[in-house]
């Protein structure tokens, strides 16, 4: 068999060592989804024309909820500087 001291990379404590996020993951996330989607998880039918991709409701909705999002997210700041 296997030598348990050579398992210890993949079992022992360094391998519970906890993770840090990765420099490209995004730090801040906005869900559209749940706003859009029935009980079952699918696109609601007013948001969609083909059960799919969203129209111009379903676009209103991911607006409104990313607008907010960005709101609730930063307080206080102008948002439409430019």
């Amino acid at each position: 068999g296997l030598d348990p001291e050579l398992w210890w990379p993949w079992c022992g404590p360094a391998a519970a060592a906890p993770f840090r996020p990765l420099a490209w993951e995004p730090q801040y996330a906005v869900d559209v989804a749940s706003g859009m989607t029935d009980c079952y998880g699918l696109l609601m039918d007013e948001a969609t024309t083909d059960g799919l991709h969203p129209d111009v409701l379903g676009k209103k909705l991911i607006g409104e909820t990313i607008s907010d999002y960005l709101l609730r997210t930063f307080p206080g700041k102008n948002l439409l500087a430019k």
